[in-house]
């Protein structure tokens, strides 16, 4: 298994090493936040997700993990 299904590894990896930037589609990044609801696996500076719309509510729960974070899709 990879460690982009693993959302505990993905977790700890990203808290060992801190990431600035996370480009992920809407519904993996929503497949691991479900597994492991935490900041850890969000990055510090832009999320950037694509390839499908990003429903409001979910964008909402995102800014309110990390605030000073930038959302683009």
């Amino acid at each position: 298994e990879t460690l982009a299904l693993d959302a505990a590894g993905l977790a700890e990896l990203f808290r060992r090493r801190r990431i600035d930037y996370l480009k992920i589609t809407p519904s993996h990044l929503a497949a691991l936040v479900e597994v492991l609801p935490s900041a850890d696996l969000l990055p510090e500076r832009a999320l950037i997700m694509g390839g499908e719309a990003l429903r409001w509510d979910f964008a909402d729960r995102l800014w309110s993990l990390m605030p000073r974070c930038k959302i683009w899709n």
